[in-house]
């Protein structure tokens, strides 16, 4: 009831988890690409099935944070876990 999910923009979303630390997050994560994966879209016109991934950027609050900083740190980890071959989640 206290986290939060929204679209940020495109395909991106955001997931803020309230007082949840980066091992439980992790597996709230993992969970999450878990159902990702197991649940193929159908392609419209021949109903065959469509694999569907994520690439996940994480990271944590931290003291010194202006509102937009935790936005870059996710957006370079996004990055990142897209160039390490994607289907993943990066910590930044």
């Amino acid at each position: 009831s206290i986290d939060k999910l929204a679209r940020i923009g495109g395909e991106e979303f955001a997931i803020l988890l309230v007082d949840t630390s980066a091992d439980a997050a992790a597996t709230v994560i993992e969970r999450l690409l878990a159902t990702i994966r197991s649940n193929p879209a159908s392609h419209p016109e021949n109903g065959k099935p469509i694999a569907i991934t994520a690439s996940i950027g994480c990271t944590e609050s931290k003291a010194d944070d202006d509102e937009q900083s935790p936005f870059v740190r996710a957006d370079r980890a996004l990055y990142a876990a897209k160039q390490g071959g994607r289907d993943q989640h990066c910590w930044r």
